[in-house]
């Protein structure tokens, strides 16, 4: 191998590093923060100790869609990615505005647009449900001790 080759090597190996080591101050730096409640679910699983620390946010005022917030229509396929532009509310929280199959560009600061999978549609009730990618937080405990529906408020860079 010659002296150039290794140069470069060397020198993409330095910038993935780099890469790896500034991501996380690069989205809290240029990223949109806001929050959202949320509650652990009713099915935590309290009697193994396997389990306990894996929960599932529910997150009612964003994963539950009227129908007429919805345009994409009773057909859409289950499972799909959608972009969910979400508003903040008067009192700091966040509702939603718009879901859209391709990336929807926000138009003001009290906008953030997320990435969410379509669940399924609820023909009693009238609703889309959507599945957030930050749904599921594993080991829950890092961030203290929370029981059956506490009350949580989850801070996010987007």
């Amino acid at each position: 191998m010659n002296k150039s080759n290794f140069i470069i090597l060397l020198s993409v190996q330095v910038l993935i590093i780099a890469y790896f080591t500034f991501q996380f101050s690069m989205v809290e730096t240029f990223g949109k923060k806001f929050m959202i409640h949320a509650s652990t679910s009713n099915y935590a699983y309290i009697n193994d100790p396997y389990l306990t620390d894996n929960v599932y946010l529910e997150m009612l005022e964003i994963s539950e869609i009227p129908e007429d917030k919805w345009t994409l229509g009773q057909d859409f396929p289950s499972g799909r990615q959608v972009y969910v532009l979400l508003i903040e509310t008067a009192d700091g929280s966040f509702q939603v505005q718009d879901v859209q199959k391709d990336r929807i560009k926000t138009s003001a600061n009290d906008e953030v647009v997320v990435k969410a999978i379509y669940y399924y549609y609820d023909e009693h009730e009238k609703k889309y449900y959507l599945e957030y990618f930050f749904s599921n937080v594993d080991h829950i405990e890092h961030y203290g001790d929370f029981k059956n529906k506490n009350e949580l408020e989850i801070t996010i860079y987007s």
